[in-house]
């Protein structure tokens, strides 16, 4: 083969890597191009040339026009650069279609709903993006950045709101128009509609009376009045009847068997039409809150209650029984827990250590004036010092034979004395009387 014809097939092979290499170069920035008109519908960000008339395509503005195109409608790198310097280089201000907008809307329309479409233009059809500056605090609306779409996120108040939104040219902030929205939001009639299916709320244990817990809130063109129907064992809560705040009447404990309120709440109108709703309230388990835990040799079910038995001649400082309790936080923060006897050691008969929980005896027992002691303990934390648990102490008092039978007092009289002599005398056996303190039986 000539030199001549090897530098031709060399010249092919290396015009058609070329021509493989472009291709490539030309197709990834334009897939990026064409993989943003095709987002998720639901967050609004939809390509500026979706179908809506509010928004200004470049296919509508013939920006297209005159740019080299290549084969299976893949534009060139060249037109990708020009199309950004035209839109780079914009210097008008975005108009709006209208002075204003203004639309109605009902208070139960379905969330993610459009409310209304917002359009701007500029000549040269240069992309705008949309933004709300103002009026929506609460975050109610969302509009589209691209398309200028209105929607509701959440159910509104019965009132009017007046948001300010900003059309800005490629994102320039120095090329911008504002237009005012205004969404008046009216009740459709019928009873009150809650503006949610249902209600729930968490609230840390032994939180002190009055923490709110949640607010229930209908729609209804009329004064309404709100009260707890059912589910509200122990009173444990209380509603306010114009405002629908829910609080607490008293510090709830966390139970691990019963930690949830099931509440259903009523709203009430002028016309008495009344809605329902339900509310699940849970109690959480505060993490700096000490619990008693069972011991290891109780064969009770753990109920809060410690058992023990002591006999009757113990020793003052013999040690009962020892309680424990502990916090979620106790092995990594170590708090310090402290113990105390609360009520119903009025003799002072026990002694529980505050650092280490042991419980001794404090003074001579017996069993034959008191068989059985019963009272309450307490452990808090020191560094919550308002979080605590009870606990109830039954200890059971052992007997010993420690007292000796004695003769009933009542039969020794000097009459009964002489009596008992003459029967001697005759031989007659007389019957007489002891007893026994440790069984007070008869004999």
């Amino acid at each position: 083969m000539s030199t001549m014809m090897k530098s031709k097939v060399l010249f092919l092979a290396l015009s058609v890597l070329a021509m493989i290499q472009i291709y490539h170069c030309e197709t990834a920035p334009d897939e990026r191009f064409r993989s943003k008109r095709n987002l998720d519908d639901k967050t609004d960000l939809e390509s500026y040339q979706d179908d809506n008339p509010a928004s200004h395509s470049l296919k509508e503005n013939n920006n297209l026009a005159g740019f080299e195109l290549l084969p299976y409608g893949i534009a060139s790198e060249r037109n990708r650069l020009r199309r950004q310097a035209t839109a780079d280089n914009s210097n008008h201000m975005p108009n709006f279609t209208t002075r204003f907008y203004y639309k109605s809307i009902a208070c139960d329309l379905q969330h993610e709903s459009i409310v209304t479409t917002v359009g701007a233009k500029v000549p040269d059809g240069s992309i705008i993006r949309y933004s709300i500056d103002s009026g929506n605090e609460a975050g109610l609306f969302f509009i589209g950045e691209l398309n200028g779409n209105i929607r509701l996120l959440a159910t509104p108040h019965i009132q009017d709101y007046e948001l300010i939104v900003r059309a800005t040219v490629n994102s320039n902030m120095n090329l911008y128009n504002t237009v005012q929205v205004y969404i008046h939001v009216y009740f459709p009639g019928g009873p009150p509609r809650f503006r949610q299916s249902f209600y729930q709320a968490n609230i840390t244990e032994q939180q002190p009376t009055n923490t709110l817990v949640i607010r229930i809130e209908a729609l209804s063109d009329d004064k309404l009045t709100y009260a707890i129907t059912s589910g509200n064992r122990h009173a444990s809560f209380a509603i306010g009847q114009t405002n629908g705040i829910i609080n607490i009447t008293r510090p709830l404990i966390y139970s691990p068997s019963i930690n949830t309120y099931a509440l259903t709440v009523s709203a009430t109108d002028i016309s008495q039409e009344v809605s329902t709703v339900k509310v699940i309230i849970r109690v959480v388990r505060s993490p700096f809150r000490p619990l008693f835990q069972p011991t290891s040799n109780s064969h009770h079910p753990w109920r809060g209650n410690y058992f023990a038995k002591v006999i009757e001649n113990a020793t003052v400082g013999s040690v009962v029984l020892r309680v424990h309790a502990m916090t979620v936080l106790s092995a990594r923060s170590h708090d310090q827990i402290t113990y105390y006897i609360a009520s119903g050691n009025s003799n002072q008969n026990f002694l529980l250590n505050p650092n280490t929980g042991y419980l001794t005896v404090a003074k001579p027992l017996d069993r034959e004036k008191q068989s059985h002691y019963r009272f309450s303990i307490r452990a808090t934390s020191n560094r919550y010092p308002m979080l605590y648990d009870d606990a109830t102490v039954n200890i059971t008092i052992t007997d010993i034979n420690d007292n000796s039978p004695k003769f009933n007092a009542s039969c020794l009289t000097d009459e009964k004395s002489k009596r008992l002599a003459a029967q001697k005398r005759q031989g007659t056996v007389l019957k007489v009387s002891q007893y026994d303190l440790n069984s007070i039986t008869h004999i």
